[in-house]
């Protein structure tokens, strides 16, 4: 059994307590440690979107109807109305000093994922991992912030369909240079486990485009797959947006719109994978969220 201890605090020491500590990590060493004055990135970035609803309400308002359709257009591809999706992307370029409004874009919104190969890297790989069973973080219904895990399970029933939206500029450094997004499809048949590919293969120089992919049939019986999005043998950036990995008509994509593809989970939600696994990432290679526009 635990052993466990308390100790009161004076009423006259109260107020004092509670401005200058705080409770420190609950699942895994209880302790309390001292308040934080500074604002923490994800905080400032809250803030700074609240506060520039003042400024940002007339410049919305000083658009005109074909500008704000295109943003509402624009909007549903990721899930957002046109103003929502316009004050996220105004805070995102005050936040870089960036003048100036965007104009909004349908394969892309605000935030995209970018692959970057430098010297002396000659590539970069990285997955998305989806087994039968694993965890995810939803939000709790009725609370604000808080969240939990939830087991999911994924029941796999074909066609598999894979889309994305991509730009890429990348120069080959050898011979049978590629860039590509797909997935190996893992299946059992007779005691062997097969591998069944699904691509789509980038230019290396390509503007922003969308591709698509189905695969309708494999041999025998599915039992997960992995998403992959690769550089090999070449140099420079590849930029990725409103991914779909559907099948069993959902789309089972982790962060599809690439908000945190770099995002991982510590702690209470150490048992949920993260969006995307860098494979064997070296000096110069990169993989994560950036601000596009």
């Amino acid at each position: 059994m635990a052993k466990t201890s308390f100790q009161d605090i004076p009423a006259e020491f109260l107020k004092d307590y509670k401005y200058s500590l705080q409770s420190g990590d609950r699942f895994q060493f209880a302790r309390v440690r001292v308040t934080n004055r500074f604002v923490s990135r994800d905080k400032k970035k809250g803030l700074t979107l609240r506060s520039l609803i003042p400024i940002a309400a007339p410049l919305w308002q000083a658009l005109t109807d074909g500008q704000r359709n295109s943003w509402n257009v624009a909007g549903a591809f990721s899930g957002a109305t046109g103003w929502k999706l316009f004050l996220r992307d105004y805070s995102f370029r005050v936040k870089n000093n960036i003048p100036g409004l965007a104009t909004p874009n349908n394969l892309y919104q605000v935030e995209v994922g970018k692959l970057s190969v430098a010297a002396p890297a000659t590539g970069i790989k990285i997955a998305q991992f989806h087994p039968q069973t694993y965890y995810v973080t939803r939000k709790v219904r009725g609370s604000r912030e808080m969240r939990e895990a939830v087991l999911i399970t994924e029941n796999f029933d074909l066609p598999l369909t894979i889309k994305l939206s991509y730009k890429t500029n990348l120069t080959s450094i050898s011979a049978g240079s590629f860039a590509r997004f797909y997935c190996i499809l893992y299946s059992h048949y007779q005691g062997r486990v097969i591998e069944n590919i699904l691509k789509i293969d980038f230019p290396l120089i390509q503007d922003w485009t969308t591709s698509t992919a189905t695969l309708i049939k494999v041999i025998g019986v599915m039992r997960g797959y992995t998403a992959f999005v690769e550089i090999f043998n070449a140099r420079g950036d590849v930029f990725f947006d409103n991914v779909e990995i559907t099948h069993s008509s959902q789309n089972w994509c982790r962060d599809p719109l690439c908000n945190d593809i770099d995002q991982s989970f510590t702690k209470a939600f150490a048992q949920v994978p993260k969006n995307w696994v860098a494979l064997g990432i070296t000096e110069g290679a990169f993989f994560g969220s950036v601000y596009y526009n």
